[in-house]
């Protein structure tokens, strides 16, 4: 006589609960955020059509595409002062190389030059793997259009000390170096770091004594850089 299995307890309880949470919170993301307006890149590659085909397909200007790019792969769905701070941070940097948004953060050593990838593969000095969502262009387009301020003042560099320490004890190739030498190296290149409000996770970094920057900042229109 075959002995009767009792079902679980708890655990498919449990199991089920976790998975309606993670539902809800992706259908709550989707809805905060929109949908992706492209393809994101695979693990250790880079997306191998041009931004200037992407940003038309998605209804807007490159570089547009390029800062929502920015902000989708290196802040996320981090709050919103984090993720306007580090598209003010590649807008500025763009500006101080004197070039586009979109070919300052498509810059690399390789063939993934000019198209959009992640940060450590071939000296890439931003990630812009993640594809923006609908909530991405449309913030990156009011701060291309001068409509949201600078909240870095006239930062050129960021951080994320957590992110850098824990890439760094994993040990990823172009993450050699912890958040306490990055920081040490910046400042002694002439760099002040600061806190944004509203954005604990990262830290800026303001040329010294290159305060013009800050004056010129939110004079940029639509497709400038």
């Amino acid at each position: 006589m075959r002995r009767r299995r009792n079902p679980p307890r708890g655990g498919g309880l449990l199991l089920g609960a976790g998975a309606l949470g993670l539902a809800w919170w992706l259908f709550g993301d989707l809805i905060r955020y929109g949908k992706s307006a492209g393809p994101s890149a695979k693990v250790g590659g880079w997306i191998p059509t041009s931004p200037k085909a992407l940003a038309s397909t998605a209804g807007v200007h490159e570089d547009v595409y390029t800062l929502a790019a920015v902000m989708r792969s290196e802040a996320g769905s981090g709050p919103e002062p984090e993720r306007v701070a580090v598209a003010w941070v590649a807008r500025n940097a763009a500006r101080a190389k004197g070039v586009s948004v979109t070919a300052w953060a498509t810059r690399a050593t390789g063939p993934s030059a000019g198209y959009y990838g992640p940060q450590n593969i071939q000296k890439r000095i931003v990630s812009t793997s993640k594809a923006p969502r609908s909530a991405d262009l449309k913030l990156a387009q009011a701060i291309m259009n001068g409509e949201i301020r600078d909240n870095t003042g006239g930062a050129t560099h960021f951080l994320h000390p957590a992110g850098q320490d824990a890439l760094a004890r994993l040990g990823l190739k172009g993450y050699t170096k912890g958040s306490a030498d990055v920081i040490a190296r910046w400042k002694a290149s002439g760099l002040d770091p600061r806190n944004v409000v509203g954005a604990p996770r990262i830290l800026v970094f303001v040329p010294v004594g290159k305060k013009a920057l800050v004056a010129t900042a939110g004079a940029g229109k639509t497709g400038a850089s």
